[in-house]
């Protein structure tokens, strides 16, 4: 299998509108260098590529196609809203292009990285809780009277109250008040708190609409089931990276979302965002928009 990075590539590209600007002018060549352009970029540092000429002419090289030009790749790059612009700096006076989408892609993926890494810590966490707990205080052998109680062990907070206050990531309330309320849950309420509160913030990406900590504490939130609160967001499919799918209700085409961008238009036609394909009418005559 191969080790190669991966990132996200839409099965309906073809029809992209941007794509389809290219594809008028330069055909499947054009095409083709869009997604070679994108696989470089992924596998560039921090995923953008130098807009000096050398690196621009090794792209082309690299490329041994007759039918690639150098105007062709500047043009691409530049005129089709599909690349932005990145200032200069002390390595590149020229400056470097990057794929918008590309970045926000990765950083969902590692998002998705970071949750995931974080419930293995949660789940050792309560693995070394239960082994703790399995293990009876040791009595002193040098004493009868001292054989007779349990030794005393000074209990030390598994997780910190830091920890919850950044992972709830809505720090209003008393702090001081929600510190004591947050030291005198048990250890495992603590662990299963901290495996809820991705599940519920997921749930509730907009922190306006989430608990006041004291209240999540109080009345024992991390019990509470996880109810899909998205407006109807769950309807529409999601890509590889976890963004929603959406269609435009004008033209059809598909595209990745951000759940907060649903509830806006598609960014084809500034039409209604469907979660299905629409069943479009054409009209005789109709051709594509030159």
């Amino acid at each position: 299998m191969s080790n190669a990075p991966y990132f996200s590539h839409d099965c309906d590209m073809w029809n992209d509108p941007k794509i389809i600007k290219v594809r008028r002018k330069y055909g499947i060549s054009g095409y083709g260098l869009v997604n070679r352009l994108n696989e470089l970029l992924r596998i560039s540092e921090n995923n953008r590529i130098a807009l000096d000429d050398d690196t621009l002419d090794d792209i082309i090289f690299d490329l041994q196609d007759e039918l690639i030009t150098r105007e062709m790749l500047d043009d691409i790059i530049l005129h089709y809203k599909l690349y932005e612009r990145e200032a200069a700096d002390d390595e590149c006076e020229f400056g470097y292009f990057y794929s918008k989408r590309m970045r926000r892609n990765m950083e969902k993926m590692e998002e998705i990285k970071q949750k995931r890494s974080f419930a293995g810590q949660m789940s050792g966490k309560a693995r070394q809780v239960i082994n703790t707990s399995s293990i009876t205080a040791q009595q002193n052998t040098t004493s009868k009277k001292a054989s007779k109680k349990e030794s005393k062990v000074k209990h030390t907070i598994n997780i910190t109250f830091d920890e919850f206050w950044d992972l709830y990531d809505k720090k209003i309330g008393d702090r001081t008040k929600v510190t004591l309320k947050w030291l005198s849950l048990t250890d495992a309420d603590r662990i299963s708190v901290m495996a809820h509160i991705p599940l519920y913030i997921q749930s509730t990406p907009d922190k306006q609409f989430r608990k006041h900590p004291m209240t999540y504490l109080n009345n024992s939130g991390w019990k509470d089931e996880i109810l899909n609160k998205s407006n109807g967001v769950d309807r529409f499919k999601k890509d590889t990276t976890g963004f929603p799918m959406a269609y435009c209700e004008k033209c059809g085409i598909s595209e990745s979302y951000e759940e907060k961008e649903l509830y806006g238009d598609s960014k084809c036609c500034n039409a209604k965002l469907l979660p299905e394909k629409p069943k479009l009418e054409r009209k005789l005559g109709d051709k594509e928009a030159q």
